[in-house]
């Protein structure tokens, strides 16, 4: 490709951009930096025919009213013949996911997954916003195709990520796309030049690469596959072997990645078995993006923060047994679960003593010494799990003592369960709780007089319980 240091670009507008250094490249072209701090440029290769298609492509991306939440970088500006590209904004403070996937020659892999890279829990974080990601541009008619982390960006330090390459967004509807996407990450059925990308493969890939962020290898390539040669590899990710966890064929077993059981749950693992099984050559039974998020969400909820200062591991958090973290094997001090309950009461006569009271759990989140937000989502099933909406935020004091502010916009109902007493949490209120003394009720009158026989009646109470294990 022509050396385009240096020099002077133009878009349609008239706008000039003077070119710095190649900051990467693909099939497709290159994208460089320019002495503009906000702005990027992407000159892609086209031969001459189909520069105006390429260009028309680019003028309906930027035409598209992608919701913010997509986070996606499209398009500001075509650039001026003879170039044919764009211009894009520049996402600063992020990196590439490759730095999340592939550790390279590290001498402690532990220190590097746990520490340097964040562990599970950065991990759940950058898995879930990218799904949600997806979700946006599917839910406007848009096929992102090219899914790799060549064109995923992450914020080390926030929660966000940036989803760039935008050239490549299709809609099935409107457009043949040329181009399937990466090789490693293309839906089997793409192959065979028998379907078009759409939400579906969409899904499919992302599959692979969370797969990849947690466990460090590919779904379908096995310790052979590895030990071979890249004809075999280009079969495998076409799907012509076993998924590398199947359950009852065991031939392509790789013995070089994480282990299920400490870096997925049950829920994870069935979703995986689900696509790469199951739904590996017949798409319509895979999961969906709208399974994995939840499964994501229910698993960051249950993390424990490993108390070894050397390892800050993540785990799951094992009902019945002593935490223990897999990593450092350090066994866990006492540490908190906060259960959402929902506790439907009845009175009749057929009920022995007149009344019977039916509880289940509908969520629980694991206290570390980070403040947890309860969303709605925590609190009912038909509640978007896109929503970000906090009822109440909770941050560890002690041992013993939490502090919650109520972020509803009702009253919240604190019962100490020793002494009885009642008194109201308030909008925008905080207040010190005991987690062994003090249960939280909401979704209740607002009034603590008209509520002395609330367990009496006829009605259904949600509330927050501490448990200390």
């Amino acid at each position: 490709m022509e050396v385009y240091k240096g020099k002077e670009v133009k878009d349609t507008e008239g706008r000039k951009y003077i070119i710095n250094n190649k900051i990467g490249e693909g099939a497709q072209g290159a994208v460089y930096d320019t002495e503009n701090d906000t702005f990027l440029i992407k000159i892609v290769r086209v031969d001459e025919d189909q520069r105006q298609p390429t260009v028309d492509r680019f003028k309906w991306i930027m035409k598209q009213r992608i919701p913010s939440e997509a986070r996606i970088i499209t398009p500001v500006a075509i650039l001026e013949q003879p170039l044919t590209g764009y211009v894009m904004k520049k996402a600063k403070g992020h990196e590439s996911l490759n730095k999340y996937i592939y550790p390279g020659n590290v001498s402690n892999l532990g220190e590097w997954y746990n520490i340097q890279t964040g562990g599970l829990k950065k991990r759940f974080e950058i898995a879930i916003s990218l799904s949600k990601c997806f979700r946006q541009l599917h839910l406007q008619g848009l096929c992102y195709c090219d899914v790799s982390p060549n064109n995923i960006l992450i914020s080390r330090n926030h929660r966000s990520i940036v989803l760039i390459d935008s050239d490549n967004l299709t809609s099935t509807s409107l457009f043949t796309s040329s181009i399937l996407g990466t090789p490693r990450y293309i839906a089997p059925e793409l192959f065979m030049l028998s379907k078009q990308p759409n939400s579906i493969t969409d899904t499919y890939s992302f599959a692979v690469i969370l797969f990849e962020l947690l466990r460090l290898g590919h779904p379908l390539i096995g310790d052979v596959i590895l030990n071979g040669t890249p004809e075999m590899e280009e079969d495998a990710v076409k799907g012509h072997v076993v998924y590398v966890d199947h359950p009852n064929d065991e031939s392509n077993r790789n013995s070089s990645i994480l282990p299920a059981d400490v870096l997925l749950t049950e829920e994870l693992r069935g979703l995986f078995q689900k696509m790469f099984v199951d739904g590996l050559h017949e798409h319509m039974k895979r999961p969906t993006l709208y399974e994995f998020t939840s499964a994501l969400q229910r698993a960051e909820d249950q993390l424990i923060k490993c108390d070894n200062i050397q390892c800050h591991a993540f785990y799951y958090a094992q009902d019945g047994h002593a935490q223990v973290c897999p990593w450092c094997r350090q066994k866990k001090n006492e540490f908190c679960k906060v259960h959402i309950v929902e506790t439907a009461n009845f009175t009749d006569e057929f009920f022995e003593n007149g009344k019977e009271k039916i509880s289940r759990t509908l969520s629980t989140i694991v206290l570390n010494d980070d403040a947890i937000a309860i969303y709605s989502r925590h609190v009912g099933s038909l509640v978007s799990q896109d929503s970000d909406k906090a009822l109440a935020i909770i941050k560890k004091v002690d041992d013993k003592h939490v502090i919650m502010k109520n972020c509803s916009q009702n009253n919240f109902f604190i019962l100490n369960k020793e002494t009885r007493s009642r008194e109201l949490l308030k909008p925008d209120e905080t207040k010190n709780l005991n987690m062994g003394l003090d249960n939280v009720i909401f979704d209740i009158e607002e009034n603590i007089s008209g509520i002395s026989d609330i367990f009496n009646k006829n009605n259904r109470i949600r509330g927050i319980f501490f448990n200390v294990n």
